[in-house]
């Protein structure tokens, strides 16, 4: 009776030597990361234009095999979307802004501005919020736990699903170390460098032609036009996976900015 209270003894004094370990590791995979621009902006790409691969086919056919192109369609580089999500962000949270002390001068309270990264974080995690939670049904749920190190996220598929004449197959899919980390940190770079970029120099880092507003998969072309947004060309056809749009309210805005500003030039001139 008694070997068998110690031998009991130990193996709880093992349990108890062993859980911390493994509580720390479950407490770190859960703990949110700061969040940052880059890191909003950077989830976002991952989620609404997947993870890059390597281009080891020379899809694009430029003799580059090392090269990050889109995962759906090799033979375009990856980058574009990333660009003009950027831009719609930027714009997004200086509108939040400006509805903010517009309402607050009209209760006649005092603003207090948020700063751009403020802003910038809270419109991104207002617009998309299926990045941002954990949503079971979402396969790119992976997404709200990416992080700056590269450690593998909360929910990466370990398992792909394919279908082919209305049969559907389960097989392993690719481990995060192997299929995911390299991708994402190029992605977290790749954003880390656009949030540098702000709307006034917008005609030299976006791939846009003109001012956008909102953005959208193919799933959500038919409510875009039901709402009224007006598609803007982004590039070459083809080279977004997504379909970018104006507000035309927003149009009709900037027009009538525009035209303010420069009337005092052409007063000038006459």
């Amino acid at each position: 009776m008694r070997n068998r209270t110690i031998s009991i003894a130990i193996s709880f004094l093992i349990f108890l030597v062993s859980v911390p370990a493994t509580a720390q590791v479950t407490r770190r995979a859960r703990t949110p990361e700061r969040e940052t621009m880059q890191l909003s902006l950077g989830r976002i790409c991952a989620h609404e234009a997947s993870l890059p691969v390597r281009d080891e086919n020379d899809a694009d056919g430029d003799g580059d095999t090392t090269e990050w192109v889109r995962r759906r369609d090799p033979s375009r580089s990856y980058g574009m979307d990333c660009a003009a999500i950027h831009e719609v962000l930027l714009r997004g949270a200086f509108h939040m802004e400006e509805t903010r002390r517009e309402r607050r001068l009209r209760e006649g309270r005092a603003h207090v501005p948020m700063t751009a990264e403020q802003a910038y974080i809270q419109f991104a995690h207002a617009y998309s919020t299926r990045v941002f939670t954990m949503v079971e049904t979402d396969t790119n749920r992976w997404t709200h736990d990416l992080r700056s190190d590269g450690s593998e996220p909360e929910g990466w598929r370990h398992t792909v699903t394919t279908c082919r004449d209305g049969i559907c197959r389960i097989a392993p899919g690719p481990s995060w170390a192997r299929g995911g980390r390299d991708p994402w940190l190029y992605v977290y770079g790749l954003a880390t460098e656009l949030v540098t970029h702000t709307l006034s120099d917008r005609e030299e880092w976006s791939p846009c032609e003109s001012e956008i507003d909102d953005w959208g998969g193919r799933m959500d072309h038919e409510h875009a036009r039901s709402i009224g947004l007006v598609p803007v060309v982004c590039g070459e056809p083809g080279a977004t996976a997504n379909t970018f749009y104006a507000r035309p309210s927003r149009i009709t805005m900037r027009a009538r900015l525009a035209s303010i500003e420069t009337a005092p030039e052409v007063a000038r001139e006459e």
